[in-house]
């Protein structure tokens, strides 16, 4: 994160303090979406602009990765 602008930085933290907040993103509108995985715990998305954050819901909400769009999924991969 110490890479990215120090704007985009603070609109992923605010992001990340309300996806904490909320896991389902209802509650502050967040762009929360399910990724397709075959099978396994299930990696979901959170877009906040041109950045996405990929994170496990279990107990505990644990982030996976901050990642630019144009960078892709694929090492999503990786994790199955």
């Amino acid at each position: 994160m110490r890479a990215v602008d120090p704007a985009v930085r603070r609109r992923l933290k605010a992001a990340l303090r309300a996806l904490a907040e909320d896991p389902s993103g209802r509650k502050h509108s967040l762009d929360v979406k399910r990724l397709d995985t075959d099978g396994g715990q299930p990696i979901y998305r959170l877009r906040v602009g041109k950045w996405r954050i990929a994170f496990v819901l279990g107990r505990d909400l644990v982030v996976q990765r901050i990642f630019h769009r144009d960078d892709g999924y694929g090492w999503l991969t990786d994790l199955l």
